[in-house]
């Protein structure tokens, strides 16, 4: 099984899918190598800014803490969440 299949089984919860995360090793090793492999240098003057994109019934969402709601990008699916959300 596709380890981010476990995120659209039926009866699987947020913390039993932060859990998933928080133990998976590959997980783990290619977040280091991702956050390492930039050649931009680190600014000590950081502002804490997210953005996350979510699928919720259907519909595509971002919502970006600097914003005052979250914003619709229209139809999704768990499927072509990634597809989409490059498109937005």
């Amino acid at each position: 099984m596709d380890p981010f299949e476990v995120f659209y089984l039926p009866g699987i919860f947020t913390l039993q899918r932060a859990k998933f995360l928080e133990e998976d090793r590959e997980m783990e090793a290619a977040h280091s190598v991702a956050a390492t492999a930039g050649d931009t240098e680190a600014d000590s003057n950081v502002e804490e800014h997210y953005i996350c994109f979510v699928c919720v019934n259907g519909q595509l969402y971002e919502f970006d803490g600097m914003k005052s709601q979250p914003i619709s990008h229209g139809p999704s699916s768990p499927g072509t969440l990634l597809q989409v959300c490059i498109l937005a």
